[in-house]
């Protein structure tokens, strides 16, 4: 059939760009009149090439016969990371012979998500205000470190110290598979059960002295939790939320669920709120589409 073709011919031109020298790779040029979704950009190779990974983290992967690993890029701080069990590895990713590499191994837990996040206002004093903050979350808990950039100003990143805060949050059995921050500092979180989170910490006024803080609080709305309890006692319910997105323009933050409901949440004017806007399930979207195509084919 014209499908199975069509699907063939796609699977037959990536196969063919995918063999080809990796610095001369760029996608074909599309008609001037093809859609805009059907228009491949191109990509032109990067200025210093491919930068190999560094030794260390190389006899890391080839010692062990089975392990879980997650990698990612903090374009921040010119830092690529990779996590093997419970070891983070940071390093240089513009530098040749892996410049700038970092390795820490404070947790016990295998860490499953890695996030850098803007440092807020107020809870380190300004001689100890870090750049940014580093979240590692495992399955027991989520640990913050503080980074710190030296070096000259226009390349802030040519060296990074880090240090523990003694902030850290039991997960309660919860895998917080994403993370991601505002410019203000607001630490969001997606709960494999299906919540969204946010990390709070700081500094709070006891009886006698000041005691570090560091809670999460359900964002979810009140309703979604209610249901989620009530149906947890008959049945496997939970929808993991696998992506959150923030849009720093609009202050909207989306989130993306394993069973594709997206939810959008406003931030407010000022980044310093959250309101339920919206969601929309796969399931309704299909029912909608059906009964307009429906709908619209009866009165033609």
């Amino acid at each position: 059939s014209d499908k199975k073709s069509n699907a063939r011919d796609t699977h037959d031109r990536l196969h063919k760009q995918a063999r080809e020298n990796d610095s001369a790779t760029k996608y074909e040029p599309c008609e001037q009149h093809a859609h805009l979704p059907h228009r491949r950009p191109h990509f032109s190779p990067a200025p210093r090439g491919l930068a190999p990974l560094p030794p260390a983290l190389r006899h890391a992967t080839t010692s062990r016969l089975e392990y879980h690993m997650f990698a990612g890029i903090f374009p921040e701080i010119h830092r690529a990371w990779m996590t093997v069990d419970n070891v983070l590895y940071l390093w240089d990713y513009n530098s040749d012979n892996g410049a700038g590499f970092y390795q820490y191994d404070g947790l016990d837990q295998t860490i499953i998500q890695v996030s850098l996040s803007p440092c807020r206002a107020g809870v380190f004093s300004s001689e100890a205000q870090p750049d940014y903050l580093l979240l590692l979350s495992t399955p027991v808990e989520v640990v913050i470190l503080a980074v710190y950039a030296t070096g000259p100003p226009i390349a802030r990143t040519a060296l990074l110290d880090i240090h523990e805060t003694h902030f850290s949050m039991p997960s309660d059995g919860v895998n917080f598979i994403r993370i991601v921050s505002s410019p203000a500092g607001r630490i969001f979180m997606s709960g494999s059960d299906g919540f969204l989170y946010e990390l709070l910490y700081g500094h709070v006024d006891g009886w006698l002295s000041t005691y570090r803080s560091c809670v999460k609080r359900n964002r979810s709305r009140k309703r979604d939790r209610a249901f989620h309890f009530v149906a947890s006692a008959l049945y496997e319910c939970s929808d993991p939320i696998m992506t959150l997105e923030l849009d720093v323009e609009r202050n909207i933050l989306y989130s993306l669920s394993a069973a594709s409901t997206v939810t959008a949440y406003d931030l407010g004017a000022a980044g310093d709120q959250l309101r339920w806007v919206a969601s929309l399930d796969a399931r309704s979207l299909l029912h909608r589409l059906r009964h307009e195509w429906s709908g619209g084919r009866g009165a033609t």
